[in-house]
């Protein structure tokens, strides 16, 4: 099976959807919860479990990402030495900054959604008054960091700046 045939425009919006249908749930219902004062360790329990299962995937998935880019580096050096080419098949300061614009992502990710793990982890087991702000704090750095996932992708790649400033040019002139 083919990637084209799994990954086509309609399948990506559809997911895209779902995904956002499911945030603005899981938000409505969290809003609704803490706008009745309810504090019960199971909710937040189970939050920190998806959270905790959530950045894990991540992680293992960047991992993976380091591994190949790692691997097919060392593959084509190999191909570089034993064919003796005059110019390299790689564009290293290219690959330099997708890696490092990973590294960024990665960072920012990390940022938002390690300190709302560790108060949902803390919810669990204390409930007062500065526990329940230090969580409405963590989920303003949680919603920051999607926010600056777009302002990354950006900063660090051209070609987007470069289409996100004909699309802002053409909604102006309209």
């Amino acid at each position: 099976m083919s990637r084209r045939s799994l990954v086509n425009v309609s399948r990506a919006c559809f997911i895209v959807a779902i995904l956002f249908v499911f945030a603005i749930l899981l938000t409505a219902f969290r809003v609704f919860q803490k706008m009745k004062q309810v504090a019960t360790s199971g909710t937040d329990v189970a939050g920190g479990l998806v959270m905790t299962f959530l950045l894990t995937a991540t992680s293992v998935a960047y991992f993976k990402v380091f591994r190949i880019i790692r691997r097919h580096q060392l593959q084509i050096r190999a191909n570089e030495m034993s064919e003796n080419f005059a110019q390299p098949t790689i564009n290293v300061t290219k690959y330099k900054k997708s890696v490092l614009s990973i590294v960024y992502i990665l960072v920012v990710f990390y940022m938002g959604y390690i300190p709302a793990a560790i108060s949902l982890g803390i919810s669990t087991v204390l409930i007062n008054e500065l526990v329940v702000l230090s969580l409405n704090f963590s989920f303003v750095f949680m919603f920051l960091s999607a926010l600056l996932n777009p302002l990354l992708y950006l900063w660090r790649m051209k070609d987007i700046r470069n289409e996100v400033k004909l699309l802002v040019k053409r909604i102006l002139l309209k």
